[in-house]
């Protein structure tokens, strides 16, 4: 599974979204994904997605993940380190 963990500050990344989108649907990834999309207006077609995960739930998808996509937040960059 992909995780791909935007950050909770007021900012999007509707652009990563979609091409995430795009590379789906040109079947460049063809795993699952999984998004906590934070402030982005962007709605996802291809893959799940939430705005936000509580702490719980945020570092099980770092452990349940192969690949961590991330908008270089210190604390998940430290997260996906340990996992």
């Amino acid at each position: 599974m992909i995780f791909v963990a935007l950050g909770t500050q007021k900012f999007q990344f509707n652009r990563l979204l979609k091409m995430i989108d795009q590379l789906i649907d040109m079947g460049k990834i063809d795993e699952s994904v999984f998004a906590q999309i934070g402030n982005s207006d962007y709605i996802p077609k291809n893959f799940k997605y939430t705005s936000f995960l509580d702490k719980n739930e945020f570092e099980e998808k770092i452990k349940e993940c192969d690949i961590l996509i991330t908008h270089s937040g210190v604390a998940t960059i430290i997260a996906g380190l340990r996992n």
